[in-house]
């Protein structure tokens, strides 16, 4: 009797092996395969993110433009210099002619110098007090 228990619990536990097995199995083929859809899933996302995303061809390109108005801003902010530069002259000119300002020779020698030439240019009379 023995024997025959033995095997029967043998053949029993075989049996109970095999179908934890067969299951296990299963499950794993089931969860490889769900891994094997999420990962074409994900390689589906990257490629139309990878798309989307910024390349170093739009990354020069960006650096392209930002160069180029770099220099536009450069160039505009010297010509509203010089566009200052000739509005001042053009104020100090019509200041000169309008109040002509003779600096004392004993002061300033090369400003009276300066100024006597301007008087001369423009063809003034100069009373040198002598």
């Amino acid at each position: 009797m023995l024997s025959t228990d033995l095997s029967t619990i043998a053949l029993l536990l075989m049996l109970g092996l095999t179908v934890g097995a067969t299951i296990s199995a299963w499950i794993a083929a089931r969860v490889a395969y769900r891994a094997e859809k999420y990962a074409e899933g994900m390689g589906e996302w990257m490629s139309l993110n990878n798309e989307k995303s910024l390349t170093m061809k739009g990354i020069s390109e960006i650096n392209l433009q930002l160069a180029d108005h770099d220099d536009l801003l450069h160039s505009t902010i010297a010509s509203l210099k010089r566009l200052h530069s000739r509005s001042g002259m053009r104020e100090l000119r019509e200041k000169r002619k309008v109040n002509p300002e003779v600096p004392d020779p004993r002061e300033d020698p090369e400003g009276w110098k300066r100024a006597m030439r301007l008087k001369l240019n423009a063809g003034a009379h100069i009373d040198r007090g002598d």
